[in-house]
């Protein structure tokens, strides 16, 4: 289950998943690990492909998507510590 994560709807067709923490029911806390992965999920078909590597495992973040071109970033933790950055990703350049 990933959760505190960030979702945008991606060339009208595909969910957008932007990092989140990993946490199954049973599990210790300090298994918890948080994501550095961009996913899409193409509506239609249902089909899951990895789009992209943030720089840091991130969750509990807020993020944009603009003009389906950039995904900009803010804030967030590693489970380690909180970030007060902002990072402006290029999908196409990756």
């Amino acid at each position: 289950m990933l959760e505190m994560h960030t979702t945008h709807l991606y060339k009208d067709n595909e969910l957008m998943i932007v990092g989140g923490r990993a946490l199954e029911t049973g599990q210790n806390l300090s298994q918890i690990a948080f994501s550095d992965s961009i996913y899409t999920v193409n509506l239609e078909t249902g089909k899951v492909a990895k789009l992209g590597l943030l720089p840091s495992a991130l969750g509990s973040h807020v993020s944009a998507l603009v003009d389906d071109k950039y995904l900009v970033v803010y804030g967030g933790t590693n489970g380690f510590r909180f970030f007060d950055s902002i990072l402006r990703y290029e999908i196409e350049a990756k």
